[in-house]
C-alpha cells in the first residue's frame, strides 16, 4: 500500500503532526507502541510564557503562542471537549530581593504582555507559608495532553491510519524505488518518537540530552488554588482538590522507575509552599526528549533522503508543537524552502564542518 508519510510515534509531537497532515489531505500511517509512561502521558502540560530565573520571555513565545491557542481551540471544536485551560500562574515571591527584581523586570517593554507590574498580596494566607506576595504571569495555562492524545488516537484509528506496534528499525528498507516498511511504501518517513530517538540509527549523531522527570499527584481536604502556583515546583489544580506537583530533573537516569528520592524532593519543595496536610495519590516518571542547545531537532537526514526527524521539543512542547508542525509541513510540501536555522538539524552538520 502506498502512502505519503509514515510517522513513527504518536505522542504530543507525532499526534499534532499527523492531525495537520490529514488536514492537508495526505495519506499517512502512524506507528506507536502506546507506552503509558511516555513523556507525553506523564507531562503535566503546563504552559509558562516566561523564564522565571531571568523573568524573560520564553524563546519565540510571541510567534508560537497565537498559533498554539488557535490550534487547541480547533481540537476542542473538533471533539467537542475541553483540553486547554488558560490559567494565571502565581509566582510566590520569597523575599524582598525577589520582589525588587520582579518589580524592575515587569516594567520592561519586552515582557509587559506577560507579567503584572505590581506584586499582589497572596490570598489564602492560612494555606500558604509566609511570603512577600505573588507575581502574576498572564497568558499561561495547561493542556490536558493525555486527553488530547487519546482523542487524536481514536480519530486516527477511525481513519485506519494508526497501528499499535513496536517499530523495529531493521524492518525499514531504503531503496532507490522508495521507502518500504512491511506492506507499506511511503514517500517520506518522519521520526517523532520522543526520547527513543537518542538510539535512532539515522539520527544517533544528534546531541540529545534526555532528562528523567517525576511528578506527584496530591489530594487536599480543602481547595488550595484555582490557579497555577510556582515556587521551585509548580502546583497545578486538576479538579476535585487534586493537584499535580512537579517536576524533578535527572540527567543520570534513563529509566521509568519512580523513586523515593524524587518523591522526597518534591514533598520538601511543596511543604515550603503550603501549610496544610495532603495525601500523595500517584507518582509518575517519564523521559523528556531534551536537546543539548534546548532547541528542536527538525529536518531531513543528511545521509538518507526522505528520512526526517520531528523531535526535541522538551518541556516547551505544548507551546511549540502546533507551530513547528505547521512550519515543518510547509517544507515537506515544498511551500517553503528552508527551516529556520534555530530548529533545523543542519546547524549541527555546519558545526561539524567548521
Amino acid at each position: 500500500m502506498k502512502i505519503d508519510y509514515l510517522i513513527v510515534g504518536c505522542g504530543l509531537a507525532g499526534s499534532i503532526l499527523g492531525y495537520q497532515l490529514l488536514e492537508k489531505g495526505k495519506k499517512i500511517l502512524i506507528i506507536d507502541s502506546f507506552k503509558l509512561n511516555s513523556a507525553s502521558n506523564i507531562a503535566a502540560g503546563t504552559l509558562n510564557p516566561v523564564v522565571f530565573k531571568r523573568l524573560s520571555k520564553s524563546w519565540n513565545v510571541d510567534l508560537f503562542l497565537p498559533f498554539m491557542e488557535k490550534f487547541y481551540q480547533k481540537i476542542e471544536f473538533h471533539f467537542s471537549e475541553k483540553i486547554y485551560y488558560p490559567k494565571e500562574t502565581h509566582k510566590i515571591i520569597a523575599n524582598s530581593e525577589e520582589k525588587a527584581f520582579w518589580e524592575k523586570k515587569a516594567y520592561e517593554e519586552d515582557v509587559k504582555d506577560y507579567l503584572n507590574k505590581e506584586i499582589e498580596s497572596i490570598y489564602k494566607k492560612e494555606l500558604i507559608n509566609e511570603n512577600e506576595g505573588i507575581g502574576i504571569v498572564k497568558k499561561s495555562g495547561y493542556l490536558d495532553i493525555t486527553k488530547m492524545i487519546n482523542r487524536l488516537k481514536s480519530y486516527f484509528q477511525e481513519k485506519s491510519v494508526l497501528l499499535e506496534e513496536y517499530f523495529d528499525y531493521q524492518d525499514l528498507k531504503l531503496t532507490d524505488q522508495g521507502i518500504f516498511w512491511k506492506n507499506f511504501q511511503t514517500a517520506k518517513i518522519i521520526f517523532a518518537e520522543g526520547s527513543r530517538a537518542k538510539n535512532n540509527p539515522f539520527f544517533s549523531w544528534l546531541p540529545f540530552r534526555v532528562t528523567k522527570g517525576e511528578i506527584i499527584t496530591i489530594k487536599t481536604e480543602i481547595n488550595l488554588t484555582e490557579d497555577i502556583l510556582y515556587k521551585g515546583v509548580f502546583i497545578l489544580p486538576i479538579g476535585n482538590n487534586h493537584y499535580k506537583v512537579g517536576s524533578t530533573y535527572s540527567w543520570k537516569e534513563e529509566d521509568y522507575k519512580i523513586t523515593e528520592k524524587a518523591k522526597n524532593e518534591l514533598c520538601e519543595k511543596l511543604e515550603k509552599i503550603i501549610k496544610i496536610p495532603y495525601e500523595i495519590v500517584n507518582q509518575q516518571a517519564g523521559i523528556r526528549p531534551n536537546t543539548e542547545d534546548r532547541r528542536p531537532f527538525i529536518g531531513e537526514s543528511p545521509n538518507y533522503r526522505h528520512v526526517f526527524i520531528f523531535n526535541g521539543l522538551g518541556s516547551k512542547g505544548v507551546l511549540m508543537a502546533p507551530f513547528l508542525a505547521k512550519n515543518f509541513i510547509s517544507i515537506l510540501l515544498n511551500e517553503e524552502n528552508n527551516l529556520p536555522k534555530e530548529w533545523d538539524i543542519k546547524r549541527f552538520i555546519q558545526q561539524s564542518q567548521t
